[in-house]
């Protein structure tokens, strides 16, 4: 998701190489790219959330901080920007993934265990493997209430959501 003045945002898991720790690889990680403005480059990883494989639960990140800031592309264009305030149950939002943009609503949050690795909000949509990292905007106001980060094998038709507060605090980092 494009922040502005060549910023974007993603999932960490997207670029980190913890997911193949998760299945037992190496965490062989590849130069990051992002698409944007019909263009593909490389961009540089300026930071990511500190993820850990968990046995029985699996990947989580601390804080819920399933997020990555990179730095390529243009530098001129606008982004989005931020909502003030956290996703509620029931507010109508927009995901706006590579392939399609998809509109749902917020079922509600969700606290990690141990509290230390935070809490994301839901959606009722079945997102799939490589959507990973897109926005989740306001319906009506269009800011960026969230980052799509995962969905749990138990329950496929909900998907979660980095939280905007954790969004704003992992950016003024």
């Amino acid at each position: 998701m494009h922040l502005g003045q060549g910023r974007f945002v993603t999932a960490a898991h997207v670029v980190d190489g913890v997911p193949a720790r998760l299945r037992g690889c190496a965490p062989g990680v590849a130069t990051p790219r992002v698409a944007f403005a019909g263009s593909t480059g490389p961009a540089r990883l300026l930071r990511a959330g500190r993820g850990d494989v968990a046995p029985v639960v699996g990947l989580r990140y601390l804080g819920g901080r399933d997020l990555a800031l990179l730095q390529g592309g243009p530098r001129a264009d606008p982004g989005a920007t931020v909502c003030d305030a956290e996703a509620i149950a029931g507010q109508a939002v927009v995901v706006a993934t590579p392939w399609r943009s998809l509109r749902a609503r917020v079922l509600g949050g969700i606290q990690e265990t141990p509290p230390a690795y935070g809490g994301y909000a839901e959606i009722g949509i079945r997102l799939e493997p490589g959507e990973s990292g897109a926005g989740v905007f306001d319906a009506v106001r269009g800011c960026l209430v969230g980052v799509v980060s995962h969905r749990e094998d138990a329950t496929p038709e909900r998907t979660r959501v980095v939280l905007a507060g954790a969004l704003r605090a992992f950016l003024a980092e």
